[in-house]
C-alpha cells in the first residue's frame, strides 16, 4: 500500500469518526476549519464544510500517526 492509498479517508471512515463522537478538540478543529471554508467561498452548504473538514482532518490524524 503506497502512502496515498494509507491518507485517503473514506465517506465510511468520515461517517463513522462523525457517529462515534470526536474529541472536544477535533471538533473544535473540524467546526474552525469548516467555518473559513465557507468564509473562503469553498461553498454555502454546511453539511458540506463541515464533512470536507471532518475529511481533512481525519487525514492529517492518519498523516501524524503513521
Amino acid at each position: 500500500m503506497d502512502t496515498a492509498d494509507f491518507l485517503k479517508v473514506t465517506d465510511a471512515m468520515v461517517m463513522t469518526a462523525q457517529r462515534g463522537g470526536l474529541t472536544p478538540d477535533l471538533e473544535k478543529r473540524v467546526l474552525e476549519r469548516a467555518y473559513f471554508m465557507y468564509i473562503g467561498g469553498v461553498s454555502d452548504d454546511q453539511c458540506r464544510n463541515y464533512f470536507e473538514a471532518l475529511r481533512i482532518e481525519l487525514r492529517l490524524l492518519m498523516s501524524s500517526t503513521g
